[in-house]
C-alpha cells in the first residue's frame, strides 16, 4: 500500500478509467482488512487532487467501516459511513444519473444497500474546478502518509453505460 493520497499532486495507488457516459455503473469486489486508521481502499471518482469522491473501507475505533468522503477544493467532508463485518469480501458500486452520483455496497454482487445517493455531480465538473481532463473512476488504496505493508485485493472491476 502506498502512502500517497489523492489530495496531493503525486502518484497515488489509483487505477482508473475515464467516465464516458452521463449514466454508468462501476463496480468492484474487494477484500481489504485495514490494520490502522490510516489505511483505506475502495473506489474513487476523481476530477483532480482538489475535487473527488473517495468510497473506501477503513478502520475507525478498532472496527472496519465504509466511508464516503467528498473533497472540495482540498476540504474533506464525510458524507456517510457505516459499520462493516470484521472481515470478508465487499462489493462496491458507483452509479450516476442526471441527479448525481450514487454509492452502494453489499456482501454479494446481487444485493446492494445505499450508502449515499444523489451526491453533487458538479463537484466533478470541469466547469466548476477549471479542469480539462474529465472525471476518472477507479480503484484506490492509500496508507495516508504512513508506511504500510498491507494490501487491498481487487478481484475485478466493471464499468458500463446505463440508461438514465
Amino acid at each position: 500500500m502506498l502512502p500517497e493520497v489523492l489530495s496531493e499532486i503525486c502518484t497515488p495507488a489509483f487505477v482508473g478509467r475515464r467516465q464516458q457516459h452521463k449514466a454508468f455503473r462501476m463496480q468492484t469486489a474487494i477484500d481489504f482488512l485495514p490494520q490502522t486508521p490510516a489505511e483505506k481502499a475502495g473506489l474513487a471518482a476523481v476530477q483532480d487532487d482538489r475535487y473527488h469522491y473517495r468510497f473506501t473501507i477503513t478502520l475507525e475505533n478498532g472496527a472496519r467501516v465504509l466511508k464516503l468522503v467528498s473533497c472540495k477544493n482540498h476540504a474533506d467532508t464525510v458524507l456517510a459511513k457505516c459499520d462493516l463485518p470484521a472481515d470478508g469480501r465487499l462489493y462496491l458500486t458507483i452509479t450516476a444519473t442526471e441527479e448525481g452520483y450514487h454509492f452502494y455496497y453489499g456482501s454479494d454482487d446481487q444485493t446492494f444497500l445505499p450508502l449515499y445517493e444523489d451526491a453533487d455531480p458538479t463537484l466533478l465538473s470541469s466547469l466548476v474546478n477549471e479542469g480539462f481532463t474529465g472525471t476518472y473512476l477507479g480503484m484506490y488504496a492509500s496508507s495516508n502518509g504512513q508506511p504500510s505493508s498491507n494490501y487491498a485485493d481487487f478481484d475485478w472491476v466493471l464499468y458500463e453505460s446505463s440508461r438514465a
